[in-house]
């Protein structure tokens, strides 16, 4: 045989390789700019989008029935490699948050700046109308809370982060809202 089959415990190693060698691709096509843009490459109905408009570092999409043009142009296959990833990353918070929980300082004893992330976070869950969000939110926060509490030097770096953040420009604009709410969350709350 020319080809033999690889030994099983090499396997996860070629598959790790196998997985850095199209991050490396992902990464690299990232940060090429494209000159012309195939509206294939969009989760919506060609025949409902208008035009595509970039230019500088504003992306409009009108897509036609639409009130508002929408403040992003997404990619099909981004969405589609980052879906996986998402679900990585959930499953390692859900585990970490069963792990923490025995270890949990209470929300009363946190510091001002995670009281306030907590607040925050109770809003977000609030908005949330589908039962399974507010679940996954709840979970999200209380790992956050308790990785920033407890790790003051991330929490001093995001503090930072946050301090330094024109909030006018992350700001949700009437057309966000307008393709936010059928998203099942309460928006104008």
């Amino acid at each position: 045989m020319l080809f033999e089959e690889p030994q099983p415990i090499l396997k996860p190693a070629i598959n790790t390789m196998i997985f850095i060698i199209k991050l490396k691709r992902w990464v690299k096509n990232l940060f090429i700019k494209k000159e012309s843009i195939s509206l294939e490459r969009y989760n919506l109905d060609r025949r409902r989008i208008k035009s595509v408009d970039i230019t500088g570092d504003e992306k409009k999409l009108y897509i036609s029935g639409s009130k508002y043009a929408m403040n992003a142009v997404p990619r099909r296959e981004f969405l589609d490699f980052l879906d996986p990833v998402k679900h990585k990353v959930e499953e390692l918070i859900m585990d970490t948050v069963v792990k923490m929980v025995a270890k949990e300082l209470p929300e009363s004893l946190y510091s001002k700046p995670i009281k306030e992330i907590s607040r925050v976070f109770d809003e977000l869950i609030e908005a949330e109308t589908e039962a399974q969000m507010r679940t996954k939110w709840k979970k999200i926060k209380k790992f956050i809370c308790a990785f920033l509490e407890e790790d003051v030097a991330y929490r001093y770096r995001f503090q930072w982060f946050i301090e330094h953040l024109d909030v006018s420009k992350v700001k949700l604009s009437d057309a966000d809202k307008y393709y936010f709410r059928p998203k099942r969350f309460k928006v104008d709350s």
